[in-house]
């Protein structure tokens, strides 16, 4: 019987490091997310048409019910969901191999990809995004907190960006053998996780602490207690403006553009070189992120502008791409892009951590994760509609754009409108900050 390591060891550390890279590449190889990896299996190697993909992806919103119930589960569970995440991931990736290595390409048998993307879509949402982030809060020190944060994951993405290119240049029986190794790296880090600790006796902390700060001789519930007893902590200022900018970034996101491109745009392109691109922006703005301090608006807002100019200028693109020229202003492009996408996301996030407290951060995570994933899967959805119109006979078009084209573009305006709405508030930042010369607005 394995002992249990003590919370903030260095094997814990590596441990969920390992988690961090093999599991999420399962999860983005298989579907999660819609990621390029998962594109250039469903249509070079499945046969898949776009609007069977943007239909699965969309079908992910069934599980909002079931993710809204998973914010109820208890801390205590977190190390074992997260090894059942790692289990059913790599039983997925291993299945998906099978169906690349012998279903006939545009088969129902083929289209059985699309059902295991459903259930991994499932499986993240109620077993990783549930215990992923609480996991490493209490089993890691601050140092080794900020390591997985920052560092670990840059690491992530540039292992995502190379298997993306790697799996672009592949042929079939090289993405079955990919596929083979990530389910099976998946299951050998499942097995590494039995000794992560439980977590500290949470009504003992309680406990210490509302006996210190006990006003009227009468203790109040812990926050947990409040939500396990169907008690909801008020949410606190500020924080709807941020719901509809999460919607309004997944929205803003370019849904199943490596799809389009392999349909319309650059349909004799190297996708992997696409999906690297997408991922290449979004690692570089990740490695050179810094606190923006009072300054958290204008890194929302400048990342906004400059997506939404990347987007108009993906739509100057006329395909199909037959030059190389043609082809480096796509990848430029979907690098910037993605780079300020995630300068956004990464903002805005933070003005989110400013904003909450200990009363209400589980509540208010996970309606911020039920937001994005939702509003992204039904974004694919429209998106793989769209992007078979664009190769119908007679396309619609207006103005010269297609329209799926017309779609994102669209969709930037409602990314711009969601970060002009947003206003800072005085509790935004740190109290030894210059005090604001605008008033605070909800």
């Amino acid at each position: 019987m394995s002992l249990t390591l003590p919370i903030g060891s260095e094997k814990i550390k590596q441990r969920l490091f390992a988690v961090g890279l093999v599991g999420f590449l399962s999860a983005l190889s298989i579907g999660v997310d819609g990621h390029p990896i998962f594109q250039i299996l469903a249509v070079e190697s499945l046969g898949l048409g776009p609007r069977a993909i943007g239909v699965a992806l969309g079908l992910g919103t069934l599980s909002i019910p079931v993710q809204i119930w998973a914010a109820r589960i208890p801390l205590h569970r977190a190390r074992h969901n997260v090894r059942l995440f790692l289990w059913t991931m790599g039983a997925m990736a291993l299945a998906t191999a099978a169906l690349v290595a012998f279903a006939e390409p545009g088969s129902w048998v083929a289209g059985l990809a699309l059902a295991v993307a459903i259930a991994a879509e499932i499986s993240v949402s109620v077993l990783m995004a549930t215990a992923w982030q609480p996991l490493i809060s209490y089993s890691l020190s601050p140092v080794q907190r900020a390591f997985m944060l920052g560092p670990a994951a840059a690491l992530r993405g540039m292992l995502i960006l190379g298997s993306t290119v790697l799996v672009g240049a592949l042929d079939r029986t090289g993405r079955t053998a990919f596929l083979v190794v990530v389910g099976i790296a998946v299951l050998v880090v499942a097995e590494t996780l039995r000794q992560i600790p439980a977590p500290p006796d949470a009504d003992s902390v309680w406990e210490s602490s509302a006996n210190e700060d006990a006003n009227d001789g009468e203790p109040v519930p812990p926050p947990q207690a409040e939500l396990s007893a169907g008690v909801s902590p008020a949410f606190p200022p500020g924080i709807l403006s941020l719901y509809l900018m999460t919607a309004a970034l997944a929205l803003g996101r370019w849904p199943l553009l490596v799809t389009y491109a392999a349909i319309t745009l650059w349909p004799t392109g190297n996708l992997g070189l696409l999906g690297a691109a997408l991922s290449a922006g979004g690692i570089a703005a990740s490695l050179l992120w810094r606190d923006p301090g009072r300054h958290v608006l204008t890194a929302i807002r400048a990342g906004a502008v400059l997506a939404a100019v990347c987007t108009v200028g993906l739509t100057t693109i006329d395909g199909p791409i037959t030059t190389s020229s043609g082809a480096a202003l796509l990848l430029a492009l979907a690098a910037v892009g993605s780079a300020a996408r995630n300068v956004t996301g990464t903002a805005s996030m933070e003005l989110v951590h400013r904003r909450i407290d200990t009363t209400n951060s589980v509540r208010v995570m996970t309606m911020l994760d039920v937001i994005g994933s939702t509003t992204a899967q039904l974004n694919m959805f429209v998106a793989g509609f769209l992007i078979a119109a664009t190769a119908a006979a007679s396309p619609f078009e207006l103005a010269g754009l297609d329209v799926f084209q017309i779609w994102i573009v669209v969709m930037a305006v409602v990314e711009l409108a969601a970060a002009a709405r947003l206003r800072l508030r005085p509790g935004d930042f740190a109290p030894s900050a210059p005090d604001l010369t605008h008033p605070a607005t909800p």
